[in-house]
């Protein structure tokens, strides 16, 4: 008996009691990981699909403003980190308190990350 059936015969059924008390799909989930890994996985994947697509259009705004045209050769693994640095920016991550930008010049993070092999290579 597969994951699917296992739980369909065995699991109680999610209500609208529980839905409307708060209960947290997602949460359910996660509590039935150890004896469903396959099927949680794949409930989690779907429960947390964003349900519009304003975070993908802010995204394209955002990366519209970064390539002004004097940036427009800007690989796209350097662009997907610059973008990634923003966003965690934005969340309010911040660099450790000793973290000083003058222990590490730009050629050996270039260097340490690949970035000139990154540019070069071809991802599909």
């Amino acid at each position: 008996m597969d994951e699917l059936e296992r739980w369909r015969r065995f699991e109680l059924r999610w209500t609208q009691e529980q839905f409307e008390q708060g209960s947290n799909p997602v949460s359910y989930w996660i509590s039935l990981r150890p004896k469903y890994p396959n099927l949680a996985h794949m409930a989690i994947d779907i429960l947390t699909i964003p349900a519009s697509s304003c975070e993908c259009e802010r995204l394209f705004s955002e990366l519209g403003d970064l390539l002004e045209p004097r940036r427009r050769k800007i690989g796209s693994q350097l662009l997907s980190a610059i973008q990634c640095i923003r966003s965690w920016r934005d969340a309010g991550f911040k660099p450790p308190s000793d973290y000083n930008s003058g222990d590490i010049t730009d050629a050996e993070v270039a260097t340490i990350y690949e970035i000139c092999k990154w540019d070069s290579e071809a991802y599909f």
